[in-house]
């Protein structure tokens, strides 16, 4: 996502909203909340001993809000589009620790801290490739990372050598970015 989009956010999902089409909220599924659980799951992960979290995108806020349940000791946000960005920073506002960065983590990558859990979950990212290796750079070690899975099997596009699962079951309603019945959520522990 470049931030510029128009989005179409309500409590169910995240939609581009495509300007050539005639209907209104037609466009590109970014998020829904039948993740919440899958989420849930990356969020325990990376949270592993309550230390520093870095989460690449808020989306919905729903591996936000699990993180924040688990109560980290630190927890940044690098959210790239201005409203959802907006949206971060509104439901911040009670969290103490919490920091929102409105940004492309690609251009602030060289001013990030160190940390105990990383979670990735950006959206039509031109950077995606190398988001690994960037994370990799910004653990600590021992540090636990996750990331969204579109792929309905075991594997990663992203090299990373040693990585583990959790198999879910799951049943998404329609949309047009997953559509599989089985989710695997990814669980890497980096040790350099």
């Amino acid at each position: 996502m470049k931030g510029k989009e128009k989005l179409i956010i309500n409590d169910e999902r995240i939609v581009y909203a495509d300007p050539s089409s005639a209907s209104v909220g037609q466009g590109s599924m970014v998020m829904m909340r039948w993740e919440d659980e899958i989420m849930r799951l990356s969020s325990k992960w990376v949270t592993y001993n309550q230390g520093d979290i870095l989460e690449f995108g808020f989306g919905m806020g729903l591996s936000a809000g699990h993180i924040q349940s688990y109560k980290p000791k630190s927890h940044t946000i690098i959210e790239i589009h201005p409203e959802i960005a907006k949206k971060a920073e509104e439901w911040a506002k009670d969290k103490p620790g919490v920091k929102i960065i409105n940004a492309d983590w690609w251009d602030i990558k060289d001013d990030l801290e160190m940390y105990d859990g990383i979670f990735f979950d950006t959206f039509n990212d031109p950077h995606e490739p190398d988001w690994f290796k960037v994370a990799q750079s910004k653990a600590k070690p021992n540090c636990h990372i996750s990331f969204y899975n579109n792929r309905p099997y075991r594997g990663n596009a992203y090299g990373i050598e040693v990585i583990d699962y959790i198999h879910k079951k799951v049943m998404p309603p329609k949309n047009d970015y997953y559509w599989f019945n089985k989710y695997y959520v990814p669980l890497v522990i980096h040790n350099p």
